[in-house]
């Protein structure tokens, strides 16, 4: 009897994190929804491309937080991408630890800079605000980013 009391509370357990985790892949970007789906295996961390130079230039190293329900059901590519995380060095040959800043970022916000964000959205007040950049702490890019990078 005991043991089905504990097979049931681990059920509830695990149906908990399962609909916590759909919320958090609803919500935009933030660095402790990304810890909480890793460690509880919603997630998986693959590095796009590293040291790119952006007409900024600086030299990002990008990473793709992906949803493994997706991939198990045959999406590829940006498909079964939730958030893009990206890394900012001022040179190509910085070490990766400390990077500048390390944010994250929506699908759609991929490609643009700050500027052209906030431009694009001049007209919505309620987005500029949303448009807050979701920094990624030094501790959590290092259990979970920097070590997929390998450089020369």
């Amino acid at each position: 009897m005991e043991s089905t009391y504990l097979d049931e509370a681990k059920a509830v357990k695990q149906l908990a994190r399962e609909v916590c985790s759909e919320g958090y892949k609803l919500q935009r970007p933030k660095a402790s929804n990304v810890e909480y789906l890793w460690k509880h295996g919603f997630v998986e961390i693959n590095l796009v491309r590293s040291r790119t130079l952006l007409k900024a230039g600086d030299y990002p190293t990008e990473y793709a937080v992906r949803d493994k329900n997706k991939i198990k059901e045959g999406k590829k590519g940006e498909e079964n991408v939730l958030w893009y995380a990206h890394f900012h060095y001022p040179t190509i040959d910085s070490a990766k630890s400390p990077p500048e800043f390390a944010h994250l970022k929506t699908k759609e916000e991929r490609i643009f800079t700050r500027r052209e964000l906030i431009e694009q959205n001049r007209k919505n007040n309620r987005m500029v605000v949303n448009l807050e950049k979701e920094k990624i702490a030094l501790p959590l890019a290092e259990k979970l980013f920097l070590p997929l990078e390998q450089l020369p």
